[in-house]
C-alpha cells in the first residue's frame, strides 16, 4: 500500500468510527467497511493502522468490562473528530 493509500485508509477508519458514535466498532467490522471502499487489508495490517491512530490520540480501544475474551470496540476521540473536521469531512 502506498503512503497516500494509507492516509486514505486511516481517514476511512476515522469516518467509520465517527458514524458509529457513541458505540464504536470491532476491528472486523471496520475491515468490512474498508473493503466496501476498495481497501483490501488483512486483519493484522488493519489493527496496526488502528494502533497508529491510537498512538496519535485519534482513536481508543474499549473492552466490555463484563467480558474478558471480547475484542475491543474502537472509538473515535475528540481529536479524531477535529482531524476529520479540519480535512472537510
Amino acid at each position: 500500500m502506498t503512503p497516500e493509500q494509507k492516509i486514505l485508509l486511516r481517514e476511512n477508519l476515522l469516518k467509520q468510527l465517527s458514524e458509529s458514535r457513541p458505540f464504536g466498532l470491532l476491528a472486523s467490522r471496520l475491515a468490512d467497511g474498508a473493503r466496501m471502499w476498495g481497501f483490501y487489508v488483512a486483519q493484522p495490517e488493519l489493527e496496526s493502522e488502528l494502533e497508529i491512530l491510537a498512538k496519535r490520540g485519534l482513536v481508543r480501544a474499549e473492552s466490555d468490562a463484563m467480558s474478558l475474551a471480547a475484542a475491543p470496540h474502537w472509538k473515535i476521540t475528540q481529536a479524531g473528530l477535529e482531524m476529520l473536521d479540519s480535512r472537510g469531512y
